[in-house]
């Protein structure tokens, strides 16, 4: 056997080892799930009694927590307040991950809800087994004002390449910038212009970057400049200009920005075997390694080094404000996320999706609460007191969102930036391949800074140290991808008998 025939038996055991484990989560996940139905069943009943049994029941299961589960139920609240026909019973499952395993059992119960929550990864997988009902007829009865009002990028996000579409926007986000105005002010910068492109981002990084030089304070490369002088290097670094949590997130923008993708048109491949590819892994490396204006964190220790005044720039998603501005002791603001060699950020978050096998009464009423939902003033009032990006063109005219704005104009920031969305594959495999790229990455940036001798290393050999965990990942990645693409295939061979 030659190393390719070896290579690809290896990949084949690993593959088959992940499914097993998978398939050993799913179980665990479906006896938890069959076993509390008794005590949900309980709680069920009694909610029933208290709405009144002459209501439609409409089962919805969502992973909104702590003060996004508030304004989520307030709202549901609101919605059955509002009528008396049908009846939203909401379902806090936990976080994301639980509550994708919670939807998978229940589907093979044969138990779903009747509405819940979903990545469009997750859709594409419940997909493979008609779980999911096609929207395309409610929306038409919708009338003409409706879908059309949604934010273009929001619509393509949910769109199929045959115009199906399986699920409505829900809670959207964008990664923002966020900035100490009073740290900008400090270095010589301007308050009220951001960075907008790579080069000023890492301009004003150096100068957000402080170091005490036996008291005498110094910038990044006025430092780099007194060490060039033969100077010791007994600089105490004080500020950096930012924080690099390594994250898919993070890394896709950078991609997208390089001019790169994430997966083939035809869906069959990775697309991180390019240049483009490991360009971008190499811009997080630089500010880090070359530019010395980050450093590497983990969690959400850049939330709370911004917090604390450690990093003044710093880069998460638009819902981080409503965590974080009720901590900020400093004058900051927000803006949209610096461009590269063009625009680009990618948009996060869930959809609604309604479950086939409810009873058509049930996906009707599961419909009308989406309409409600999704309004121009209460998709305004989700924004508002979210922070999520509102779903609707219409709603950035309503009083609340009007005011909202007025109150402060960076609060667009994430709005401003749908012109030029880009989306995470709406493949049920990205889903594995997402935890392949992040693990890449990670090992990568890890192993790239324990080299001793990489500063001798010339750009391009540093670039290629780097792309070869990208490699590697991609060729796991194209596997699970043209899997998916043989059930597909065979999925649609069978229907079409």
């Amino acid at each position: 056997m030659d190393r390719t025939d070896s290579s690809n038996t290896a990949s084949t055991i690993e593959y088959r080892e992940y499914t097993w484990t998978v398939n050993r989560i799913l179980l665990i996940a479906f006896f938890a799930l069959l076993f509390g139905m008794m005590g949900w069943t309980l709680l069920f009943d009694h909610e029933v009694e208290e709405a009144g049994k002459d209501r439609i029941i409409v089962e919805f299961w969502h992973g909104m927590g702590g003060v996004l589960g508030d304004v989520l139920h307030e709202m549901i609240g609101n919605f059955n307040k509002s009528q008396d026909r049908i009846y939203i019973k909401s379902q806090h499952m936990g976080s994301y991950a639980a509550l994708n395993q919670k939807i998978i059992a229940s589907v093979l119960a044969g138990n779903p809800p009747d509405m819940a929550q979903a990545f469009e990864n997750w859709t594409a997988k419940l997909l493979s087994g008609d779980a999911v009902e096609r929207l395309n007829p409610y929306i038409e009865k919708a009338g003409s004002d409706f879908w059309p009002d949604f934010f273009d990028a929001m619509r393509a996000n949910v769109t199929d390449r045959n115009g199906d579409i399986w699920s409505i926007p829900f809670n959207k986000s964008q990664q923002i910038m966020y900035f100490n105005k009073d740290m900008f002010r400090a270095a010589g910068l301007d308050p009220e212009q951001p960075p907008t492109n790579w080069d000023e981002f890492i301009k004003c990084c150096d100068r957000l970057t402080r170091l005490d030089v036996n008291g005498k304070i110094m910038y990044r490369s006025e430092y780099d400049a007194y060490l060039a002088q033969g100077n010791p290097d007994i600089g105490k670094p004080l500020t950096f200009g930012t924080a690099y949590p390594v994250s898919v997130w993070t890394y896709c923008n950078y991609l997208y920005q390089y001019g790169g993708a994430l997966v083939s048109d035809d869906y069959s491949s990775g697309q991180f075997d390019t240049d483009a590819a490991a360009e971008a892994l190499m811009f997080t490396v630089e500010l880090i390694d070359r530019y010395r204006v980050a450093y590497k964190t983990t969690g959400r220790q850049d939330q709370n080094d911004f917090l604390g005044e450690q990093i003044g720039i710093m880069i998460g998603s638009s819902v981080s404000r409503l965590f974080m501005e009720d901590y900020i002791a400093f004058d900051w603001g927000m803006a949209p996320i610096v461009a590269g060699k063009k625009k680009a950020s990618v948009m996060s978050g869930t959809n609604v999706i309604v479950f086939s096998q409810a009873d058509p009464k049930v996906k009707a009423a599961a419909w009308e609460f989406i309409e409600w939902f999704t309004t121009p003033e209460n998709t305004a009032y989700w924004s508002v007191m979210t922070t999520y990006m509102p779903v609707r063109k219409s709603a950035l005219s309503t009083q609340i969102m009007e005011d909202h704005l007025r109150r402060n104009a960076m609060n667009d920031a994430a709005i401003k930036q749908l012109e030029y969305t880009c989306f995470e594959p709406p493949l049920s495999a990205w889903f594995q391949c997402r935890d392949l790229l992040q693990r890449a990455l990670e090992d990568g940036v890890i192993q790239y800074l324990k080299e001793g001798d990489r500063k001798t290393w010339t750009r391009e050999a540093q670039k290629s140290y780097l792309k070869r965990y990208l490699v590697a990942m991609n060729t796991k990645m194209k596997e699970l991808l043209e899997m998916e693409m043989l059930t597909t295939k065979s999925k649609n061979k069978g229907e079409s008998n």
